[in-house]
């Protein structure tokens, strides 16, 4: 079995840690309820058995082969079959799925959290293990402590990619928007929901349905689009549009670019992964 590498050891030793913590807490919890009049001793033995058990089963990179473990069925995960480390090199793995209902995107954060490990190495490990979903909220914790490298959402739009979540996207300084109608190219130009992206950028919207105009306010900048004209305002300046804002699904979708670019925000497209990527030189790092 490969060698693990320091930072996937420091990652699970860090994920054991927030395993045996949530374990302990429910053992002790139950031999209080169960053994009330037991004392304290009952509770420290319960403690004591989970955490065994919880980092035995995340960490052990056995390789099946370890004292009798495949052969008297007395020891390892797998009895006779000679398993025992069944899993257990990818204990992140047996983790992620068996935390008691925790989410695993939950867990990615928790470990992420003090930052001593590296979120954009940990994206890769985990990909390197098959855990595409558990990558990419890495990766998405990557790319928001990271906002101004476009590299890093470039990286989580191809976990996503693998993940299943194929088609256009777009990502506003290195978060994607909640859509409610998905991202779509027209005449070589992206149109998402205004509202959405309006809110990414901070901005404030509003829609008059008399005029059927889109008016977003950031700062002292102000852009009209009326919905079926291509020609916008910016500072009531004219600007002409490659394509007009329009209604789908009963959102009203607007060019991206030109949302961004009017607010002085940097576009870039990942043809790869069909992504439109905005970055301002104001984000903020968290």
């Amino acid at each position: 079995m490969k060698q693990m590498t320091g930072l996937k050891k420091m990652t699970l030793l860090a994920l054991a840690a927030v395993v045996a913590s949530m374990s302990i807490g429910s053992a002790v919890v139950g031999a209080a309820e169960g053994n009330k009049g037991k004392g304290a001793e009952k509770k420290a033995e319960a403690s004591a058995q989970a955490e065994t058990s919880v980092t035995a089963d995340v960490y052990d990179d056995s390789d099946g082969n370890d004292g009798n473990d495949g052969n008297n069925g007395n020891n390892g995960n797998n009895g006779s079959n000679g398993n025992h480390g069944k899993g257990n090199t990818h204990g992140l793995e047996n983790a992620l799925e068996n935390l008691e209902g925790k989410p695993s995107a939950q867990v990615i954060l928790d470990i992420l959290a003090d930052r001593t490990v590296d979120a954009a190495a940990l994206a890769l490990e985990l990909e390197a293990d098959g855990e595409i979903e558990a990558a990419v909220v890495a990766q998405q914790e990557a790319a928001l402590q990271n906002p101004l490298d476009a590299k890093l959402v470039k990286k989580l739009a191809k976990l996503l990619d693998k993940a299943g979540e194929k088609g256009m996207k777009a990502f506003v300084n290195g978060k994607q928007p909640e859509f409610d109608v998905k991202p779509f190219a027209k005449n070589g130009r992206t149109l998402v929901p205004f509202r959405a992206i309006a809110a990414s950028l901070k901005a404030e919207v509003s829609f008059d349905d008399a005029t059927r105009t889109v008016t977003v306010v950031r700062g002292d900048v102000k852009v009209e689009l009326t919905l079926g004209s291509d020609t916008a305002y910016v500072n009531g300046v004219a600007a002409k549009l490659d394509v007009a804002a329009e209604s789908v699904d009963g959102r009203t979708v607007i060019p991206l670019r030109f949302l961004a670019e009017a607010f002085d925000a940097t576009v870039d497209f990942d043809e790869e992964t069909q992504s439109v990527i905005i970055t301002e030189t104001t984000a903020t790092v968290l």
